[in-house]
Order: structure tokens, then sequence, then C-alpha cells
């Protein structure tokens, strides 16, 4: 018996791909069939050290879906939304909680999820040290509402979700987990996220009467030393490029609009993302190179793909991130 999850779909990328490949099919399906994954993949990347390079090159290999979100054939972005599956999901990263990285710590974080009635699906995510799952909404047209309040029960009770899942189009790499926690009964989340009102701060003045920025120059630095791979990719898959190959310590990216070959890359050491394309969508606000080359940090990313050019955003963004 279905349950609530019964009608509800989502869309499958063969091995992370953005243009083609891409099926719509039964959550439920997905959810439940261990041939929707890439077992040997899995299988391979667990036994590299958790958040290596190593499981970082062959996660972007694996078969992903869009759990929240059916998208248009062959493309991927909240732009190509078709319609909600109903669900929203939640990530619980061994990154956040050390507890989780302790023997036996991933069953007991799963253990005391599974606990909580609004819980349709709980299992361990491709890397094996985190886990994610599924709440079904009341009301589709409500996802980053439904999500906050979701992000803040969690936080009420000690524990840090990751913020990535608030994008409808959010791509997760598929690992079926066959003790996984699957309740088609589970209780509808009706919880709304309101935004309190802020008090105006006054900003901090330097001696020659200019703001004081130093906390957000801080706050960028930050987000360029220690934002996580996942994160970026996530971005350049939100913005349409598309996973080519990794090499080395590039993982490389073809650009929206083309299906095949390398067009740019991001250098996991460096942080960098570099195009080589004169065609890539963004090069205006990149730095351009003297080899004919345009580059980007992580913030610039983050400024201009995922937030749209703006600065509150961002910093609304890395505050959480962080």
């Amino acid at each position: 018996m279905q349950g609530i999850f019964e009608n509800s779909e989502c869309t499958i990328f063969k091995a992370g791909d953005v243009l083609e490949g891409s099926r719509t099919t039964s959550l439920y399906d997905v959810l439940i069939n261990p041939l929707c994954c890439e077992e040997m993949l899995i299988k391979k990347l667990r036994t590299f050290p958790y958040g290596s390079d190593e499981q970082k090159a062959l996660k972007v290999k694996l078969t992903a879906a869009t759990f929240s979100s059916v998208q248009q054939p062959n493309v991927r972005g909240e732009q190509y939304h078709i319609k909600h599956s109903g669900f929203i999901q939640f990530d619980i990263d061994g990154k956040d909680h050390k507890s989780m990285l302790e023997p036996g710590g991933v069953m007991k974080m799963k253990e005391l999820v599974c606990k909580i009635p609004y819980t349709a699906y709980c299992g361990l995510s491709a890397s094996g040290v985190s886990i994610w799952g599924l709440f079904k909404m009341e009301n589709v047209n409500k996802h980053l509402e439904h999500f906050e309040a979701m992000f803040q029960s969690f936080k009420a009770i000690g524990i840090d979700l990751d913020r990535k899942p608030k994008n409808v189009a959010s791509l997760r790499f598929i690992a079926y987990d066959p003790d996984a926690y699957i309740n088609p009964n589970a209780k509808i989340f009706n919880l709304i996220y309101v935004e309190p009102v802020k008090e105006k701060k006054e900003l901090k003045k330097n001696a020659d009467g200019s703001n004081d920025n130093t906390e957000s120059k801080v706050l960028l630095s930050r987000f360029n030393t220690e934002c996580e791979f996942d994160l970026i990719n996530d971005i350049l898959l939100n913005a349409g490029w598309q996973y080519w190959k990794t090499k080395g310590e590039k993982i490389c990216y073809t650009r929206p609009g083309k299906k095949s070959g390398n067009s740019g890359d991001y250098h996991t050491t460096k942080r960098t993302f570099t195009t080589f394309s004169s065609s890539a969508p963004g090069i205006n606000w990149m730095k351009e190179n003297d080899s004919g080359t345009w580059s980007a940090s992580p913030v610039t990313l983050l400024l201009n793909y995922e937030c749209g050019g703006n600065w509150a955003k961002v910093f609304e963004y890395i505050k959480t991130y962080l």
C-alpha cells in the first residue's frame, strides 16, 4: 500500500546528467527499487574516507533524482519545474554532526528521525554516513515556507539540516537502502514558517564616516574557503551545466546548450571555477584572464547563479550555511 506516496512522481537523471536521459517515474518506485541506483559505484564510494576527493568524484557519476519536482524533459532547474511531487527533502549530514561519525552514530540518528510522525521516508545517503528523508507537505505552493518550518523544527531538537533541498529542483544522488524506514501513513506536514519582523541595526562606521563592512568581508572569505564541493556542484547543475568527467583535482562540466565536451572545470583545491567557452552563461561577471579563459570564486557563483545577483540573498544564504 503506497498511502501518501500514491500518484507522486519525480524525475530521474542518469549519472546526474541534466540534458539527456531524464525520465519521470513513480517516486515510490525509486525509493523501493534497488535497480534505480548504481549499486557497484556506491559500494566503491563507501570504501573511501568520508568527504574525500575520491568520494566527491564518484558521487557526480551516480544516478540522481529531483524528489520534490517533475522537470521538463532533459533539463533541470527551478525554471523547468512542471509539478510538485508533494514531498520536501531533509538531509542530515555527518559533517554537521560529529556523533554520526562515531560507531553506530548514523543508526542512532536514523532511529531518532524515524520517530517523528511526519517522517514518510528515511534512509542512508550515498556516502553511508549521512541520512536523508521526506515529509509530505500540505501545500505544494508553499515549498520554501514548509522547508523553513521543517528546518526550524529539526533545529529545535538539536539537528542541523542541509539547506540545499530548499530548492524545489534540488538533485539527490540515489542510494537504495534495504533497511530504509517507509511510513505510507505519515502525518501530513502542515507547518508554515513566517519570517519575523527584524529590527534595523545601526551600521557600524569607520573613522572616516564610511560603513564598516569588515563582518561582511569575513563571511565572504569564509564561504570561499569552507564551502563544500557538493554545494558548488549543485549550483552549477541548477544553472544548467552538466557533469562531464573528473580529471585529478578538476571536475569538468559541459556548458548549457551543448551536449558534451569540457566547457569549464571546478578545481577542488584552488576552489575556482574556470570556463573556456565564450558562450558560457555568466562570463560577463566572471574575471577574464589573459589566456582566453574566465574564472569565478564560489561567492561569485553563488551570487550570480543561485541568488540572481542579490547580495542580501547571498548573505542570508551564507549565514545559514556556515
